[in-house]
């Protein structure tokens, strides 16, 4: 005996479709694509965190608010950057741990240079 003869009640009379005729119980069944797409990052580091400061950027958490909404701002390396389309969120996640040491050190603060260690680096 095949399944479609072991069903009995709406099933077998004509099988899903015509015992649910009309809207889908799913709001996404029959939808190609989804209807609201947000654009964001999920990590950006700005100059306080040392993987971000020590390396390439230089730009602070004013600048990376100011790109994402759309605005051009000035990159670590001088020229004008502007984002193609502003983003709808963003998450800054900084490190705590040496949070600002980056920038402390490449401004030479006092306290970065006072020994031997923090001169080397």
């Amino acid at each position: 005996m095949t399944m479609a003869k072991m069903v009995h009640g709406p099933l077998a009379a004509g099988g899903v479709a015509a015992a649910y005729a009309g809207k889908a119980y799913s709001p996404y069944a029959q939808r190609t694509c989804p209807d609201h797409v947000y654009r964001g990052d999920t990590r950006l580091h700005t100059a306080p965190s040392p993987d971000a400061g020590l390396m390439v950027n230089r730009l602070g958490l004013d600048e990376a608010y100011r790109f994402a909404r759309g605005e051009e701002v000035t990159s670590s390396t001088g020229q004008p950057a502007k984002i193609g389309r502003p983003l709808d969120w963003l998450v800054v996640a900084d490190h705590s741990d040496m949070m600002g040491f980056a920038t402390h050190l490449i401004a030479r603060a006092p306290a970065s240079v006072a020994t031997e260690q923090g001169r080397n680096w």
